[in-house]
């Protein structure tokens, strides 16, 4: 199986994509550390995976605090001993729901957004080269988008953090390769979990 014994960090993994992702690997093998903005989200994942046999646990992760971020890494490592798989997957969608232009956007909504799916995925990479680059050996695999390649109405902001995530996959993987390295960006044309139109505490719903 391609995912026994490995180590895999998800982040936004409570819902959506990084739900299913969670649940699909840990089934073929994968040891599973799910977080989330959302602990709840997290250790409810985890639960589902452990119940039905898996390993995983759930931790509470804002990717938009290094330090939140690297903790959740070092965890990992303190518990299983190594990180095989960095899924840096937490994204979040902008005020408005496409409604609102970039020059109708405030510098504070712009940072929201930018700051997950940019700014998170930096984080993301740089703590799991820390660990990756002594073993020499990993993978790093970034949820970009569609709106990374294309302009959408009513998406500026969202569409330049993942354009940004586009070319930290690109940076990431010219740096970190020659320590066996591997980065890859994964963009879903229509991939957006029905979850971000809900408040953050509301009950996941089990689509993605």
């Amino acid at each position: 199986m391609r995912f026994d014994d490995k180590v895999i960090f998800i982040t936004g993994g409570g819902s959506g994509l990084g739900r299913e992702c969670a649940l699909w690997w840990a089934e073929t093998g994968g040891t599973i550390v799910v977080t989330d903005l959302i602990e709840k989200r997290a250790t409810d994942v985890a639960a589902e995976i452990t119940g039905k046999g898996g390993t995983a646990i759930g931790l509470k992760v804002d990717v938009t605090k290094e330090a939140e971020v690297a903790a959740g890494v070092d965890q990992t490592v303190e518990r299983f001993g190594r990180l095989d798989v960095m899924f840096a997957n937490a994204g979040k969608i902008q005020a408005g729901f496409g409604s609102i232009t970039l020059d109708q956007m405030t510098d504070e909504q712009f940072d929201d957004v930018v700051n997950v799916v940019y700014k998170g995925v930096f984080y993301c990479g740089k703590h799991a080269a820390r660990v990756m680059k002594p073993a020499r050996k990993g993978n790093i695999v970034v949820t970009t988008s569609a709106s990374g390649l294309n302009a959408y109405p009513g998406w500026g902001a969202y569409g330049s953090g993942k354009t940004g995530a586009v070319g930290l996959v690109r940076s990431m993987a010219y740096e970190f390769g020659r320590y066996g390295i591997r980065c890859n960006g994964l963009a879903p044309t229509h991939g957006m979990s029905m979850n971000f139109a809900l408040d953050p505490e509301a009950d996941v719903l089990g689509i993605s």
